[in-house]
């Protein structure tokens, strides 16, 4: 869609373009193809020493960017973070909506006066068998979204230097506690998803997670200095 705009561009432009967060990741992404298709060197402008004089509160606001739920109280000395992915809910439906379909097959079926003949118009078979799919299909992607379901509620009292985590994974819940004296906090990079989390007692407590959005280093700029805050 932008390529072949975007080939009109000089350098500057696009390097512009590939500096800047209001442009969408599509356009980041081919303002950078084209960049390395012309060989030219150049240097995404570096947000650190800004970052460098933001306080937690306002780092942990940024992330508002990456589509985290952030609430930063700094009067309360607290910041939160709210993750569900509604995968119980959207089970719950789809399962009562699979179970609802099967009723009313079956009404069809046994109890509705049907004529024998009927049962060998093969329009009328495939009618069924393809509800049936339908019906099957539905009861899988709600047993999908239950299983997929999952809360991850984070509280950081700042000037405690408390964390707190409650989880829910399906219908097991677990609450953590930490002092970040005594914990680290570390990221890691999956593909294009970042994990904030805890290592303690042997298992890893996520504190909150993100799908990138940005091309170049501004993400991992903005975790370094999160995190060094947090643990200082």
């Amino acid at each position: 869609m932008f390529y072949e705009n975007y080939k009109k561009k000089t350098n500057e432009e696009l390097i512009e373009i590939l500096s800047s967060d209001t442009y969408l990741l599509e356009a980041r992404e081919t303002a950078q193809k084209i960049l390395k298709e012309r060989d030219v060197k150049y240097e995404i402008k570096d947000e650190k020493p800004q970052l460098n004089k933001l306080n937690c509160y306002q780092l942990f606001e940024k992330l508002k960017d990456y589509g985290v739920n952030v609430y930063a109280y700094e009067r309360k000395g607290l910041i939160e973070t709210d993750q569900n992915n509604n995968g119980l809910l959207k089970g719950i439906i789809l399962l009562a909506l699979s179970l609802i379909s099967l009723i009313i097959l079956l009404f069809k079926v046994f109890l509705e006066p049907i004529e024998s003949e009927a049962f060998t118009d093969s329009s009328l078979k495939q009618i069924f068998r393809m509800w049936l799919s339908g019906t099957v299909a539905l009861f899988f992607a709600g047993l999908m979204q239950y299983r997929k379901d999952s809360r991850t509620q984070t509280k950081i009292y700042v000037d405690e230097g408390v964390v707190e985590v409650k989880q829910r994974n399906r219908w097991n819940r677990e609450t953590f506690r930490f002092s970040l004296n005594e914990t680290f906090v570390r990221y890691e990079k999956i593909k294009r998803r970042y994990t904030v989390f805890i290592d303690w007692d042997g298992k890893r407590v996520k504190l909150f997670d993100f799908k990138e959005d940005n091309v170049g280093d501004k993400t991992i700029d903005l975790l370094s200095v999160l995190l060094a805050g947090l643990n200082r």
